[in-house]
């Protein structure tokens, strides 16, 4: 069996931008958690404004993801106001504000170096 060609983290991380910005997602934060943990090397974090608005983030992700070839496993529930896209080396965190103030992920890793921040 062929093994699979390793799609690039940057070419990953370039996708989920592009996905996160068409879809006007907010305060748009990247953490690069590979020292910190050895299951994955960024964590991206984002919110939406409705249910509605973070599924539509999700999904655009999502096939962002797969256009470019990119294995992605999701959960979460699209009303729960968290669903997460799980791609290996990237894990992204589609929030509702309240949502993502209530868990407070970052606060998690704040020892992380953020390599992008946009609101």
């Amino acid at each position: 069996m062929p093994k699979t060609k390793k799609i690039p983290e940057k070419k990953i991380l370039d996708a989920v931008l592009h996905a996160l910005e068409e879809k006007k997602a907010e305060d748009i934060r990247i953490f690069a958690v590979g020292k910190l943990v050895d299951y994955t090397d960024h964590f991206v974090f984002c919110s939406g404004t409705s249910s509605t608005h973070i599924s539509g983030i999700a999904d655009e992700v999502y096939n962002e993801l797969r256009k470019n070839k990119v294995l992605v496993k999701e959960s979460g529930d699209k009303k729960s106001g968290w669903i997460v896209l799980d791609c290996d080396d990237v894990i992204v965190h589609c929030f509702g504000k309240a949502e993502r103030a209530f868990y407070d992920l970052e606060g998690l890793w704040e020892d992380a170096d953020i390599i992008h921040h946009h609101y």
